[in-house]
């Protein structure tokens, strides 16, 4: 009943963010004059998005990393080793030596697969990091080298900023509550 109370409390939390982002949205294109204005928003919403959401993403799998990194998740702590294929071998020692040496082999196969997974997740968030700030950039040069039509006003600049802010916010409601089931199940 908890579980079902929590996921439905999300699901609310989620809906309010989703609210403010369109209500945001709105604002800003009834503000708008020009395609160009509309485009930029667009495109820093969509790579803050991107960003908050490779960011989030690199830190939920720290968190499964750390988890199944743990001794009690250990593959000595499995049963795989005690297969009839190993039991079979009637020489103790050898046996002994050859489940070892599978042992490490699979620890080292699986650390070398959880440090693959940290760094592809961590070159995607840079590489998202700087997408967006490059989009960021873009504005902020735009404010100058364009006529005064095209160019954001204040207002257009604020609904933007509080736009990508409640985009990371809903994203890390959503990441919170990953992480949050993640760690029931952990447990």
């Amino acid at each position: 009943n908890s579980s079902l109370s929590k996921k439905i409390k999300h699901q609310v939390e989620l809906i309010h963010y989703d609210y403010h982002i369109r209500a945001l949205k709105l604002e800003y294109f009834r503000h708008t004059s020009n395609e160009y204005q509309g485009q930029l928003m667009k495109q820093i919403c969509q790579s803050k998005y991107e960003q908050e959401t490779s960011e989030q993403e690199y830190e939920f799998l720290k968190q499964q990393i750390a988890h199944y990194s743990l001794p009690s998740q250990s593959l000595a702590c499995s049963n795989i080793f005690h297969s009839p294929l190993f039991n079979s071998i009637q020489n103790i020692p050898l046996r002994e030596e050859l489940i070892q040496k599978c042992k490490d082999a699979a620890e080292q196969g699986r650390n070398n697969l959880f440090n693959i997974y940290l760094k592809s997740a961590e070159d995607q968030r840079q590489e998202y990091k700087k997408k967006h700030e490059a989009n960021v950039k873009k504005m902020d040069a735009s404010q100058h080298t364009l006529n005064n039509n095209e160019k954001l006003s204040s207002t257009l600049v604020q609904l933007i900023n509080e736009r990508c802010n409640k985009i990371s916010e809903r994203i890390q409601c959503i990441y919170k509550h990953k992480r949050e089931s993640f760690q029931l199940k952990s447990n």
